[in-house]
């Protein structure tokens, strides 16, 4: 059965700092060559953009996409994950609140949580502003 997660059941169950540990190691799979990684695609909407990007996790036995629509009224993003060993949809997940950006105002380009200072203080955060 498939594992249905809303936008309040993401921002209650993940932190920052809970990601650290499953960043690192799934780049010690791509290292290894068991991660995959696909480039982004944008597409045209009437008024916006429809993104995609996939990947598949060989080693840990899942594969998933994020996807979002933008216009500009706004944004609604989704992550679906599959294993990849049988025709199976482990989870649909409302990700809006993963997939925006903290402070979206002025001219921040970039949000980079801050690995292992992420685990002391949860929450932390950098941005980057252009001048």
């Amino acid at each position: 059965m498939t594992l249905f997660l809303s936008e309040s059941d993401v921002q209650e169950l993940l932190e920052p700092a809970d990601a650290v540990d499953v960043v690192e190691g799934s780049f010690l799979r791509m290292a290894a060559g068991a991660v995959e990684i696909a480039p982004r695609r944008r597409l045209k909407l009437q008024e916006g953009r429809l993104a995609d990007m996939a990947a598949s996790d060989l080693e840990l036995g899942y594969a998933g996409v994020k996807a979002y629509g933008a216009t500009a009224h706004g944004e609604a993003f989704v992550v679906a994950l599959f294993a990849t060993d049988r025709p199976e949809l482990v989870a649909l997940i409302e990700a809006d609140h993963l997939g925006r950006e903290v402070e979206p105002p002025e001219r921040i380009v970039g949000l980079f949580l801050t690995g292992h200072l992420a685990r002391l203080n949860r929450g932390s955060y950098w941005t980057v502003h252009l001048r």
